[in-house]
């Protein structure tokens, strides 16, 4: 870590890179921000070091008119790897020829850039995988992780007031003033418009749901990367000619998880994403198994991910459960702080709050199947009436239904396997 260090201060003073990072220091995206803008600079720096000594190579007359196409598909690539590759073929063969000293110290510099750039990688890993473990943590502290016994301990407690709590005293005016914060009408019942609850709660969660999608848009993307750089970096001389293959099924597949990533109304990107899995994703890849080398890249990708140890189907579970908890966190922030009975029941104020004790009833007891079922049963009957009345504009409804079906008790075993994990 060290040398990294000294390697990369090294490469900041030399090339005088500047980041323009706005994301906080303590936001949690801010290590992978900032390394995401360090790798940018790192890499544009090394391209531009690349292409300027690259401009200057000329064909040795030892050499036949291969190498002139071998050294403009290095010039034109975008990639760094393409680059390294040909360089590394360019000082090999130069120092075999005249033993210039500057030979040995070009072969180092760009195993250095090569080096470089790995380590940033392997930082971003690591950085994912620690905040990933940090999400998992706050999360097993929330359902079902605490002993059966500190749980007992809580429910001493009366849920609605604690000694701290001064009670302020019953008069006319204090009534009043209560009775307008709670939104009462002159039947004395709370109502509450089910669309305009769904298009506020849908502004908060939207940007964490978002989130969620990219982290997994995340990993897929570099894993994709990773076996294109390898392809280009494994190329080897065929007859003297460089063969950099680039194949455009995995291309089009990290376009379109760019756009993804850009994409920032969570409803947006979730149906274009679920709209690529079902429309376009088939097409992709069988073109994709159409390519040379399509079973080596596929296997590629999977020892990749046996090699990481992800295991996406308890992320995704988690994911849900993450978003699920989010949205009822910030569903009860908006319900006024009444008992039940005060809520209008027949515009679905009273579904409202039913729901959400549904779900905290849930949530303390999350092995539970019986109050995980009269929950699902509770979310899926609102989402049904609000697509028939049009009042799910959002879709808040519709998406909170689909993640809460991968919360059940059922999931509990492989969530609380990984929580022992971390």
């Amino acid at each position: 870590m060290k040398n990294f260090l000294t390697l990369t201060l090294m490469v900041a003073i030399n090339l005088k890179l500047c980041l323009s990072l706005d994301t906080p220091l303590v936001s949690k995206d801010f290590q992978k921000d900032f390394l995401q803008e360090m790798s940018v600079v790192m890499k544009n720096s090394a391209l531009e070091v690349l292409n300027k000594y690259l401009k200057n190579i000329q064909r040795p007359a030892y050499v036949n008119g291969i190498f002139d196409e071998a050294l403009d598909l290095a010039l034109k690539s975008k990639k760094l790897e393409t680059k390294v590759v040909f360089l590394k073929q360019w000082f090999d063969m130069s120092e075999q020829q005249n033993g210039n000293r500057e030979n040995l110290y070009g072969l180092r510099n760009v195993h250095f850039l090569k080096k470089l750039k790995d380590k940033l990688y392997v930082l971003q890993e690591e950085s994912f995988e620690e905040m990933h473990n940090l999400r998992y943590y706050y999360l097993c502290q929330q359902f079902n992780m605490s002993s059966s016994q500190e749980r007992q301990e809580e429910q001493k407690h009366h849920h609605l007031y604690s000694e701290d709590i001064k009670l302020a005293p019953i008069n006319e005016q204090n009534v009043a003033e209560i009775l307008q914060k709670l939104g009462l009408k002159d039947n004395h019942t709370i109502s509450i418009s089910v669309k305009d609850f769904g298009q506020q709660l849908y502004s908060k969660v939207n940007n964490t749901g978002a989130e969620l999608i990219n982290d997994y848009l995340w990993v897929i993307r570099k894993l994709l990367q990773e076996v294109l750089e390898a392809k280009e970096e494994g190329e080897e001389v065929e007859g003297g000619k460089l063969a950099v293959k680039h194949n455009e099924a995995l291309e089009k597949l990290l376009q379109e998880i760019d756009m993804l990533l850009n994409t920032t109304d969570f409803y947006s990107k979730r149906q274009r994403l679920y709209d690529y899995l079902q429309n376009n994703l088939a097409m992709d890849f069988e073109e994709f198994q159409n390519t040379e080398n399509s079973q080596q890249d596929l296997v590629g990708i999977f020892e990749k991910l046996k090699a990481k140890g992800l295991d996406l189907i308890v992320a995704f579970l988690f994911s849900n459960v993450e978003f699920a908890d989010h949205v009822h966190q910030q569903w009860a922030a908006m319900l006024p702080k009444a008992p039940l009975t005060l809520f209008e029941e027949k515009n679905g104020s009273r579904q409202l709050a039913e729901i959400q004790q549904l779900y905290e009833s849930f949530k303390e007891d999350f092995e539970n199947a019986s109050k995980y079922d009269a929950y699902l049963e509770a979310v899926k009957l609102l989402h049904e009436q609000t697509q028939s009345s049009k009042a799910d504009t959002t879709h808040i409804y519709e998406m909170l239904y689909s993640a809460s079906q991968n919360v059940g008790s059922t999931r509990v075993v492989l969530m609380n396997e990984k929580c022992k994990e971390v």
